[in-house]
């Protein structure tokens, strides 16, 4: 969504992510938010209610989102991309 809007700024919803969002489920999208605020990768002029105002990748953001959009075109890192995915999510 961000990388497609790039270098527009967008408005990210936290309660239209998803369909019948629980609470933990909502809590960790707000966390994963603010998180990548403050790592560097996105930025947001301010929170209203469940609305992130004015998000936008940063340079390292977008760095980030090119170097896997090229290891997916190249069908041989794609599986490294995966493997590392799914080390990650274990």
């Amino acid at each position: 969504m961000l990388y497609k809007a790039f270098p527009i700024e967008t408005e990210v919803i936290v309660d239209e992510l998803g369909e019948n969002l629980d609470e933990e489920t909502t809590d960790n999208y707000f966390a994963t938010i603010r998180f990548l605020q403050r790592e560097g990768f996105i930025h947001y002029q301010k929170l209203h209610y469940s609305a992130f105002k004015g998000v936008v990748l940063t340079a390292k953001g977008l760095k980030i989102l090119d170097t896997m959009a090229d290891a997916l075109a190249d069908e041989k890192a794609r599986g490294a991309v995966i493997r590392e995915v799914i080390k990650l999510s274990v």
